[in-house]
């Protein structure tokens, strides 16, 4: 009897790409400033998804397993960058070393960028919430011991909106409300990328961040409307040019 699927009922993606490894290695400072997509998530070409590289560590290439000849090729690297999903910039940096060796990621030509970051908009600017994967479970957790979705989103929020305070600083989850009970959230999207940048310094994030918007790469800008699933003609065009 095969594996079970880890993706829990989610068809086997159809990827269409190259690892991170093998698409940055060349590039004019391994690529950052520069923008990529995942080729087996479905495109909405009015409100495009991308991710922003701010930056990468090609000295730390890792194999998970490597006793395992079927991984010889499977390998990772720390990328940190700055997300755009469904159109909202997430208000963190995101390390994508979990799923980097996928031959799953578009490099989006300069030429192209523009149509991609022009919606673009903050967490706060869309009444948008990003809850990290820690978040989720802890929203989860309540909801199973018989809290509504509701209660158990708007207990987190306090959670957060309290603690931050506490540390002297502002909410990460995009400047909410926490008292604002309507809004648009990412609890159920399915993603396979880790929400951590501890690979990264701080500072270091923020200086490549910089960096990309003096050589010409300004920050991301997109849309609020739906991305995942699988591949489809968007990522196939992409791939031609």
């Amino acid at each position: 009897m095969g594996k079970k699927n880890k993706r829990k009922g989610h068809p086997k993606p159809h990827y269409g790409g190259k690892p991170l490894w093998q698409l940055l290695e060349n590039l004019p400072n391994h690529g950052v400033g520069r923008l990529i997509v995942r080729g087996s998530f479905r495109q909405d070409e009015e409100h495009p998804s991308y991710m922003r590289i701010l930056t990468v560590d090609m000295t730390s290439k890792s194999i998970k397993h490597p006793d395992n000849p079927k991984n010889v090729n499977k390998i990772r690297i720390p990328v940190t960058v700055e997300k755009v999903w469904r159109g909202v910039i997430s208000p963190k940096p995101c390390n994508i070393q979990s799923t980097s060796y996928l031959p799953d990621y578009i490099l989006i030509p300069e030429a192209e960028e523009e149509k991609y970051v022009r919606n673009a908009k903050t967490a706060s600017e869309c009444n948008y919430v990003y809850w990290t994967a820690g978040q989720k479970k802890r929203i989860k957790e309540s909801i199973e011991q018989g809290m509504s979705p509701e209660e158990a989103k708007q207990r987190e929020k306090e959670r957060i909106a309290l603690q931050e305070a506490e540390a002297g600083g502002s909410t990460s989850s995009g400047s909410f409300n926490q008292n604002q009970s309507i809004f648009e959230d990412n609890f159920d999207d399915d993603i396979d990328e880790d929400d951590d940048h501890q690979n990264f310094p701080e500072r270091q994030v923020q200086k490549n961040s910089a960096s990309a918007n003096k050589i010409g790469h300004g920050p991301s800008r997109g849309s609020k409307r739906s991305w995942p699933q699988k591949s489809n003609k968007v990522s196939a065009k992409l791939r031609k040019q």
